[in-house]
């Protein structure tokens, strides 16, 4: 990881994504405040939570090492090799204090992935998702937002939702949601299960709702919270005063459609048979 920082991290990358990190807590906290669903007692764990969150952009400050790895001309050889040490550092650590600090051995500053870390309440932004096509300094807001912007709130929203809730603000395993709060989030997720039910895959079989719905629940609340955290005009609706942040004001149509596009190219692949 450390050799692919020093490549391939681009000047002016780390503090560009910090800023779209922080519009989309932004976005996050004026959600939390007006979601009418949720019940004042939670709410209020929520925002704590929120607040507490570490975000971690680019690198871990130590990276791992592997100084006890013995590396090969064999690919697969090597993986294994890397995955031996990785398990072998963790198990480690089980005595240890907790270091928000540290990255966890199976998250990399090279991974194409944004992370979040229920047991430590943590956000992991890793380089190798720092790149073109899904960010770039030189892009436009509208392009950055609809890709790693929505990607970012994608993951940060697995904070507050069926899984999420059994964690606090300091990762304790204790959930702060009442049964009406599951009841009212169930209610609502079931409408996103509906609409993934009608997706078919390419083999025929219909989407799995049940395998499925914490991460589609994620897509859909991921790209509204980048959306708005690009969009909302200062005042409107009390963004200034939930939010703690300016909103983006106001853009043109071509930037909002933009923004659409570069979620759906964003996800764009060809697969081999």
């Amino acid at each position: 990881g450390e050799l692919f920082v020093k490549h391939s991290l681009g000047p002016g990358a780390v503090s560009a994504a910090n800023e779209i990190v922080k519009n989309v807590q932004a976005a996050q906290r004026f959600s939390l405040h007006r979601m009418p669903w949720l019940s004042p007692a939670a709410k209020k764990e929520a925002l704590a939570k929120l607040d507490n969150m570490k975000v971690q952009v680019g690198h871990p400050k130590k990276f791992n090492q592997y100084k006890d790895v013995t590396f090969t001309s064999i690919f697969v050889d090597n993986g294994i090799a890397a995955q031996k040490n990785a398990v072998a550092m963790s198990m480690a650590l089980i005595s240890e204090p907790v270091d928000r600090e540290r990255w966890p051995a199976s998250t990399s500053a090279v991974a194409v992935n944004v992370f979040f870390a229920d047991e430590i309440n943590t956000l992991f932004v890793p380089a190798g998702i720092l790149q073109a096509p899904f960010f770039s300094p030189s892009y436009t807001q509208a392009r950055n937002y609809g890709s790693i912007g929505a990607i970012i709130a994608q993951e940060m929203t697995h904070a507050f939702d069926n899984q999420g809730h059994l964690y606090d603000k300091d990762s304790v395993l204790k959930s702060w949601w009442s049964k009406d709060d599951e009841k009212a989030f169930k209610h609502r997720a079931d409408c996103v299960a509906g609409l993934y039910a009608g997706f078919e895959q390419a083999q025929g079989d219909d989407v799995s709702q049940t395998l499925t719905i914490r991460e589609n629940v994620a897509d859909v609340a991921g790209v509204s919270l980048s959306y708005h955290a690009l969009f909302k005009e200062k005042g409107d609706l009390g963004w200034a005063k939930y939010s703690g942040g300016p909103g983006g004001g106001k853009q043109t149509k071509g930037q909002k459609q933009l923004f659409f596009v570069s979620w759906g190219q964003t996800w764009c692949e060809r697969t081999r048979a």
